[in-house]
């Protein structure tokens, strides 16, 4: 196309040129099919016209846009943008797409990203654009999602930390064992100086390697019955490096990921006492950590001293200095007030007895327990003592009320406050209403199901789908049905 001399003259002729360039068919397509915005815009930055090919993808409103500066269609901080735009395609450098903003009516920015491309008349601009305002959001959506993985790596590594200090700094020789090969995993440096190896004698070998032949067998076992049962157990044996100590090797089961794990305790000063040779109060530390049932040692604030295995089981506690010098309210009972109570009860009558409540593990669980307590105020050392009994099964809060059957009185969803959220509460008490009125509504009808649905405001199928959801059994299913037939 040759270059015309409209630039030196008259405007309108250049506006004519440009609205007749523009709207060539075959331009037009081409605009639509590749972009979403096209504009001419002539040397001083004025916009001539305007091809707005997809509103819905593009919600601008270029209504009076023609005649207008560009400028005065972007955010302020775009327009020295449109300047080296414009400058770059008058100089017919290499072009490069610039995203500008333009400011909407809810008050939030549009951007489009625009490239110029110089015409060969009237110092003229081609300027196309396209939308990326679904880019925009797609970008903020991947900015959410690493800041959120960033966070969550940031819990684990400070998880990670605090495992790791907790796992060099306590003073009980600790081993971590791979459930399925009993290789050592990791050693803390307790474990390392009671033993009297090295780290690398330790990791990577497997433990029965450094323990007398007698009692390799009776380890191996130790170890396959708390991976089949799941219970902390404990067995003597002795190792190579310190014959002259029979020591106490404890070991309970813990699961990370998909792994299962062995958690190895070992107690130098535990050894096996002879019929004659002790008394029966040497072995009573040794008898209160083999109970099956959680027992704490507390100040008389409350603060733990002592737990047994069975209480570190339950609160899923990794060693017995996780649970030293914190509150036992932070894992049993379903409040702080609930357990101040129990303690002030323990102070003032020395005893409590079968007292129900709850016991929250650190993984998340609620089990159902039943505690004993005594109080020693006027010891030495004055103390409480909590002997805790599991009365259920583990379950969360959701099978809690799932347990529940249908026919529970109002009463019974007490035991639930602690336990489930306020809204789950009422929803197992709204189903408790709802049977009590459909069984009242049949014994009032003589079982007449048409009439008891009529009764209750129920068509006949909801009324029926409420007797097979309740599991509501009518006794006299045959008068019944003669009575709906009536």
């Amino acid at each position: 196309m040759e270059k015309s001399s409209a630039k030196l003259g008259d405007t309108g002729q250049l506006e004519a040129l440009s609205s007749q360039f523009i709207k060539s068919d075959l331009l037009h397509d081409a605009i639509k099919a590749s972009e979403d915005i096209a504009l001419i815009v002539d040397e001083a930055g004025k916009i001539l016209e305007v091809v707005h090919t997809d509103t819905d993808a593009l919600p601008l409103n270029t209504t009076g846009w023609v005649g207008r500066s560009w400028a005065e269609t972007v955010t302020i901080e775009s327009k020295p943008k449109l300047v080296q735009l414009l400058e770059d395609a008058r100089s017919k450098s290499q072009q490069r797409w610039r995203q500008v903003n333009h400011p909407m009516p809810d008050g939030l920015d549009l951007p489009v990203r625009y490239i110029g491309v110089p015409m060969d008349f009237g110092g003229l601009t081609l300027v196309i654009g396209r939308e990326m305002q679904s880019v925009s959001h797609l970008q903020q959506d991947l900015v959410k999602t690493q800041q959120a993985m960033e966070r969550e790596y940031t819990r684990l590594r400070h998880a990670e930390t605090k495992y790791r200090a907790l796992f060099q700094v306590t003073t009980e020789p600790v081993l971590v064992l791979d459930a399925g090969t009993y290789r050592v995993v990791d050693a803390n440096p307790a474990a390392i100086k009671t033993l009297d190896l090295t780290a690398g004698q330790l990791v990577g070998r497997y433990l029965r390697d450094w323990v007398a032949s007698e009692d390799q067998v009776p380890l191996t076992d130790l170890f396959s019955s708390v991976r089949r049962t799941g219970n902390p157990m404990s067995e003597m044996v002795r190792f190579k490096s310190i014959e002259e100590y029979e020591c106490m090797v404890n070991a309970s089961l813990f699961r990370q990921g998909s792994n299962a794990h062995l958690l190895v305790r070992i107690d130098t000063n535990a050894s096996e006492v002879d019929g004659d040779s002790g008394s029966a109060t040497d072995s009573l530390p040794e008898i209160v950590s083999r109970l099956p049932d959680g027992f704490v040692s507390t100040d008389l604030d409350g603060r733990i001293r002592h737990a047994n295995s069975s209480f570190l089981e339950l609160a899923q506690l990794p060693t017995p200095s996780a649970a030293e010098g914190e509150a036992i309210g932070r894992w049993l009972g379903r409040s702080e007030y609930e357990i101040s109570t129990l303690v002030s009860t323990l102070m003032d009558n020395g005893t409590a007895s079968r007292f129900v409540t709850i016991v929250r593990g650190e993984l998340g669980t609620v089990e159902d327990v039943e505690v004993s307590a005594v109080a020693i105020p006027d010891n030495c050392a004055p103390c409480l003592g909590f002997a805790i009994r599991s009365i259920e099964s583990r379950v969360d809060s959701g099978p809690a009320l799932a347990s529940l059957p249908g026919g529970q009185s109002p009463e019974d969803l007490s035991n639930l406050i602690g336990r489930v959220s306020l809204k789950e509460i009422v929803r197992e008490a709204t189903d408790v209403i709802e049977r009590m009125a459909i069984e009242a509504a049949l014994e009032h009808t003589g079982n007449n199901r048409a009439l008891a649905s009529e009764m209750l405001g129920l068509s006949r199928q909801s009324f029926y789908v409420k007797l097979h959801r309740y599991g509501i059994n009518d006794t006299t299913k045959k008068l019944g049905q003669n009575n709906d037939s009536r």
